[in-house]
């Protein structure tokens, strides 16, 4: 009985043993065959990949070229737009200085034409000034004549008589009364130089002379009037 049995276990394990073998190379190709399938896969991938880096280096190459063509094209250009501005600024600058010399020219002959107006001016002024001072002096000489004369007459005649002057300049509007506050001589004492007033002591003819002279330039009309009445003009 042992024997027997011994010897079915031995038949039963050659052919778990065999059928193991066979399940194994059958598994051992299924992966080969896989693992080719894949290789054949990763690489059509690989081609796949060498086709499109290729594609795109050529790109890349491409581009690079237009952007080497764009660069140059903008530095031609950059440097005609810089010649450009540097003519028109040089351009600019000569009009400038050209322009600025022909207006220095100009102001300087209207200013020697307004410096020799003026000179000529201030020589006109200046001899209107010292007529001015010659007629002042007259004037004064006149007046000292004129108080000498009344001062004689009245000591002759013992008449009433007065001089009077303006110390200083009155600035004058229309129908304004012009002021003789200074007096000189006021036999008499006819003449107020408050109201500017004479009044004769007595019925008599009486003779009046006034010497006023206008500022430069200015026009002036004098009245004389006797009781409100206007009597003459100068």
């Amino acid at each position: 009985m042992i024997t027997t049995w011994t010897s079915s276990i031995s038949s039963e394990s050659k052919s778990l043993l065999t059928c193991s073998k066979f399940h194994f190379e059958e598994k051992v190709l299924e992966k080969l065959v896989r693992l080719e399938h894949k290789m054949e896969l990763f690489e059509e991938k690989m081609k796949t990949m060498e086709s499109s880096m290729s594609k795109k280096l050529k790109r890349m190459d491409e581009i690079e070229k237009e952007t080497e063509t764009l660069t140059e094209t903008m530095l031609d250009k950059q440097l005609q737009i810089e010649t450009r501005i540097n003519d028109s600024y040089q351009e600019i600058i000569n009009n400038f200085k050209t322009q600025s010399n022909n207006e220095t020219t100009l102001y300087g002959e209207k200013m020697d034409s307004l410096f020799d107006s003026l000179s000529l001016k201030s020589q006109t002024l200046s001899e209107a000034e010292k007529e001015r001072e010659r007629k002042i002096v007259s004037m004064q000489r006149d007046s000292h004549e004129e108080h000498k004369r009344f001062q004689r007459d009245a000591g002759e005649k013992r008449n009433s008589c007065f001089l009077s002057f303006r110390p200083s300049s009155q600035a004058l509007s229309s129908k304004e009364i012009v002021i003789f506050d200074g007096i000189w001589t006021n036999v008499g004492k006819g003449y107020e130089p408050i109201t500017v007033i004479f009044k004769a002591p007595q019925p008599g003819l009486y003779h009046f002379t006034a010497v006023v002279m206008p500022s430069s330039g200015s026009t002036l009309s004098l009245y004389l009037h006797h009781n409100e009445l206007q009597i003459t003009r100068s």
